[in-house]
């Protein structure tokens, strides 16, 4: 199973990044310019993104304590997808998101990478602005 893990440090305080972090409805909020729209379907989300792809996630599990959300893509081309985002405080002006995702087939990986890469660099965007 291919593990990717992508952290991102953002000056903004884990309260002002976990207000945008968990928001599972609206993860433009978070990544403009990466992702498009979200439309919420049978309590799913299905994200668009700016390159014209689309993925369809259930919310598995949004932690306010721990500032971690969870969630797994349903249907696609993966046989098993899973992910979590997690604000960790470093100081009371700077943050860290880190984003794991656990997927099958390994051959997904590149392109699961290249886009969590992307969607890292849009949340340091977005947060620094």
């Amino acid at each position: 199973m291919a593990a990717i893990f992508k952290s991102v440090i953002v000056p903004a305080s884990a309260d002002r990044a976990w207000a945008l972090v968990s928001r599972f409805d609206d993860p433009a909020a978070l990544a403009p310019g990466f992702v498009s729209a979200c439309e919420i379907v049978e309590g799913d989300r299905v994200v668009h993104f700016a390159d014209g792809g689309s993925v369809r996630e259930m919310l598995v599990s949004c932690d306010d304590a721990h500032r971690r959300l969870s969630y797994a893509a349903v249907g696609g081309k993966s046989k098993f997808h899973h992910a979590s985002m997690q604000v960790v405080p470093l100081d009371a002006e700077s943050s860290r998101i880190d984003w794991v995702t656990d997927l099958l087939p390994d051959e997904l990986a590149p392109f699961i990478d290249a886009r969590m890469e992307a969607g890292t660099a849009a949340i340091e965007r977005g947060l620094s602005g």
